[in-house]
Parts: structure tokens; C-alpha cells; sequence
């Protein structure tokens, strides 16, 4: 699955142009019942796009894991833990109403991109640049409000670095998706 980066990011864009603005935290419970009345059929094709999503990403994850050598063995930990965070997050929004699950999936995507961007700056696996992107958007994912930024810069890192990941893979050694 070389290309799980890519489609990664095609399920999250699609995922978010479906599910619109969900009702606030502190929305009363006729406003989220209402809500999710008005919206079902974008609400069910959001959950079975969330479920691949999670799926996706965990390969995406394994797959730039797999590349990283042991000079960011932290990092590359950090990595798969934070992936694993993001994923279980995906899950759980896919499952019930997603409008106060936001934290696991943003502290989740501040691991995985902030480990991400240390093993590209240790290994050079990638380029600098993209090492730069995601350590300073992982940082400033935990700052409070800065959490929107990862949530929406991360699904568009993952395609980038995969398809990077892929035009660096060596032609016949695996199969593309």
C-alpha cells in the first residue's frame, strides 16, 4: 500500500467536506438530536470513511516506521504510538457522536507528526523541509487553540510524505494501492 498517504488524505478531505459544522459541546441535547436527524446520510457515509481512514493511516504509519532506521528509534516510536492514538480517535468518531472526541485525535496527531519530523530531521528519510512542517505544527498542535492546525495540516503532511515515500520505494518491490 504505497500510496495509503495519498488516499489517507483523499478519505479525510472527503470525511470533512460530508460532515459539515456538527453541533458545539455545549449545544443542548434536542439541538445534537436535530442535528444528526437533518444530516444522517452525511452522518453514516462519515462513519464508513472514518473506519478506512484509520485503517489507511495505520499503513501509512507502518510504512514510513519501516523506513526510518534505528538513529530515531525515539522518534520513530513516538511516531506509531501517536498514528495509533489518530486511528483509535477515527474510530471512536465513527462510532458516536464525534463533536467533543476531537482531543485524542488532535494529541494524537501532535505525536505522530512531532515524532515524524524528528525521524525525517535525524534520518533525512524525506526532505528537511517536510522534518520542519511537522515538528513545528506537532508543537504547536498542543499550544490550545493551535490544536486545529495539526487537525487539518496532517492529512495533507501524510500525502505528501507518501507520496514521497513512494517515488523514493524502488519500482517491483511492492504492491501500490
Amino acid at each position: 500500500m504505497l500510496l495509503a498517504g495519498p488516499l489517507f488524505t483523499a478519505l479525510m478531505i472527503a470525511t470533512l467536506a460530508l460532515e459539515g459544522t456538527a453541533p458545539s459541546e455545549k449545544a443542548s441535547a434536542a439541538t445534537v438530536i436535530q442535528h444528526y436527524t437533518d444530516h444522517e446520510a452525511a452522518t453514516v457515509a462519515v462513519s464508513f470513511l472514518l473506519g478506512p481512514a484509520a485503517a489507511v493511516l495505520l499503513v501509512f504509519v507502518s510504512r514510513l516506521r519501516a523506513a526510518i532506521d534505528d538513529r530515531a528509534r525515539a522518534a520513530r516510536s513516538l511516531l506509531v504510538a501517536g498514528g495509533t492514538i489518530v486511528a483509535g480517535g477515527l474510530v471512536l468518531c465513527a462510532t458516536v457522536f464525534n463533536s467533543s472526541l476531537w482531543l485524542p485525535i488532535v494529541i494524537g496527531l501532535a505525536a505522530m507528526l512531532f515524532g515524524a519530523g524528528l525521524a525525517v530531521l535525524r534520518t533525512g528519510i524525506l526532505p528537511a523541509w517536510l522534518g520542519w512542517v511537522a515538528v513545528v505544527v506537532g508543537v504547536v498542535s498542543l499550544l490550545g487553540p493551535g490544536g486545529f492546525l495539526g487537525f487539518f495540516v496532517a492529512p495533507v503532511w501524510v500525502g505528501v510524505a507518501g507520496v514521497l515515500l513512494y517515488l523514493r520505494k524502488p519500482v517491483g518491490t511492492d504492491v501500490v494501492l
